[in-house]
């Protein structure tokens, strides 16, 4: 009886494991074969990492003039392109097949657990025992949502009477709404976000000058920042990898586990969103995606001024500088097509905003949400994105956090982090693995 079970068992995950070996094949001649080496001409990050989009002038929110939420053209369209491209690096079949079955088994767990999470949180929510989303918890969601990451939506800072507020202007605004049975991708000029910095609120929220409901306001802006700004990130961050250069063997495996996330975010969550959500909501989400890149990142120097009200951000801005110290000193292990700022970004940066995001938005609070009947899409979308692509995967024998100190660099770095801040400094990673 014991034989019998053992045999069945190991038939069962001999089959699985062929399945999963066929298709890592099949996804590498699919997207990954044909692609060029970074050092190659013709590859999108070869030359010259983007620069910033500047503020430009015409933006009456910018300027102080006019009314906050506006109506009018977008101030950033023209004929200026800030164009990025998250998924176009190449790996070799090894380098795929070990990360089929060092990441993407993990990170398909992952999936399996956050779906189940999501069928949970929708029957409490039937059977009328899920907690109510409250309008405090709500606003306190929102208002470390905005603040508690890279901030490069802020605009103005202000004293008023009723204490020092910040305008944050995110513009143009990619999003996909529910019309009838179809979801449609459209974009809007602007969304324009007050927060009183003194008091720890949120204030207001206008989308092309009408006043967003507190609900609403929060389903648009959890989009915003896992959809449209962290999007961003990947995309930046290959200008910090390398998978085909071997000068440090360990940068090489995480240059790997990194395009293959750029891959599973371009590709994979749209297809999962268009199977578990709705069969529009795939297309929709890579729109936004490719919008999003089409229009890079904006000019963001008031962030500084946003450092004494968050504890990220001050953190990311005093680790900058010995990050890039470490990196020089440094740079002879690190291939030379590394880009100091992308590798900042695609390590230090990327990794804290994953731990911000999950620590702000409570998939229960989340699940909770009533948006409006054209966000029914958009919120299951992001609730799928929420459970299913932004926590900590469980990988064995992969040393993915700068403690682990697998190099001089990382040693460097995270000592460097950890007299700035213990706790932060646990949380951030050496490649993007979620």
């Amino acid at each position: 009886m014991v034989n019998t079970s053992v045999f069945w068992t190991s038939s069962l995950a001999g089959f699985f494991w062929v399945w999963w070996l066929v298709w890592a094949i099949h996804t590498w001649r699919l997207h990954f074969s044909l692609r060029v080496a970074r050092s190659n001409p013709s590859s999108p990050s070869s030359g010259r990492r983007p620069m910033v989009r500047p503020a430009l002038q015409s933006c009456p929110v910018l300027l102080g003039k006019g009314t906050v939420g506006s109506k009018g053209s977008c101030p950033f369209s023209g004929t200026q392109n800030f164009q990025m491209d998250m998924n176009h690096v190449r790996l070799t079949l090894g380098q795929y097949l070990w990360a089929a079955h060092c990441v993407a088994l993990p990170a398909f767990a992952l999936v399996v657990f956050g779906w189940f999470q999501i069928q949970l949180a929708r029957l409490l929510k039937l059977c009328g025992l899920l907690r109510k989303a409250s309008d405090g918890d709500v606003r306190h969601m929102i208002y470390h949502l905005v603040l508690e990451n890279l901030s490069t939506g802020v605009a103005r800072i202000e004293d008023t009477e009723a204490g020092r507020v910040a305008t944050f202007v995110y513009s143009p605004f990619p999003l996909y709404m529910d019309c009838g049975p179809q979801v449609q991708f459209v974009v809007r000029n602007m969304m324009v976000v007050k927060l009183n910095l003194d008091n720890a609120d949120f204030l207001t929220a206008e989308l092309d000058g009408h006043t967003c409901d507190l609900m609403d306001a929060a389903v648009l802006l959890t989009h915003y920042e896992s959809n449209v700004n962290h999007g961003k990130m990947h995309a930046y961050a290959n200008w910090g990898i390398d998978p085909a250069d071997s000068t440090s063997p360990y940068l090489q495996k995480m240059s790997v586990v990194t395009a293959c996330y750029n891959h599973y975010g371009y590709t994979n969550f749209p297809q999962m969103a268009s199977s578990l959500v709705h069969k529009d909501a795939g297309p929709a989400v890579e729109a936004v995606l490719v919008e999003s890149l089409r229009t890079g990142v904006p000019e963001h120097k008031l962030v500084t001024a946003l450092a004494e009200h968050s504890k990220l951000l001050k953190f990311i801005i005093q680790l900058r500088i010995p990050f890039k110290q470490a990196f020089n000193r440094c740079r002879a292990d690190f291939p030379a097509s590394y880009s100091c700022e992308a590798h900042f970004l695609g390590t230090v940066v990327h990794s804290l905003d994953h731990w911000a995001f999950v620590r702000t938005i409570d998939p229960w609070l989340f699940s909770a949400l009533k948006p409006s009947k054209h966000f029914q899409t958009l919120h299951r979308t992001v609730l799928l994105a929420r459970c299913c692509a932004v926590d900590d995967i469980p990988t064995l024998g992969l040393e993915k956090y700068f403690r682990d100190g697998s190099t001089e660099f990382h040693r460097m770095v995270y000592s460097a982090a950890k007299d700035l801040d213990s706790s932060l400094a646990d949380q951030i990673q050496t490649c993007i693995v979620k």
